[in-house]
């Protein structure tokens, strides 16, 4: 076996624990757990539900603001689209998340 392949090999591995232990950790983390947790969960939820990103003003009354005036909904997407992306994934396969919002961290 050459080097390369077992270099391969163990970082596979190491990625499936790594996925699999912030899998178990985004099912099983209680809400709240994080002081931003919320304004993350609303800004995904936003996009699941609505299909596009939020506009401000107009969808101001739909987002979560946190205690310093900001909401996660105005910050760089990415993370968001793909929380809503993996939960409409699951809808569509079946799979009951107790958390679906969470799971694309963990990604």
């Amino acid at each position: 076996m050459t080097q390369r392949l077992k270099i391969t090999i163990w970082g596979s591995v190491l990625v499936l624990l790594l996925a699999g232990y912030y899998s178990f950790l985004a099912e099983n983390l209680p809400h709240g757990a994080g002081p931003d947790e919320l304004a993350h969960l609303k800004a995904a939820e936003f996009i699941y539900d609505h299909g596009r990103l939020a506009v401000y003003p107009d969808d101001q009354d739909e987002l979560h603001y946190s205690k310093h005036g900001a909401t996660r909904s105005f910050r760089p997407p990415l993370v968001y689209i793909a929380s809503a992306l993996v939960h409409q994934a699951a809808d569509g396969l079946g799979i009951g998340f107790k958390h679906p919002f969470r799971q694309a961290n963990a990604l």
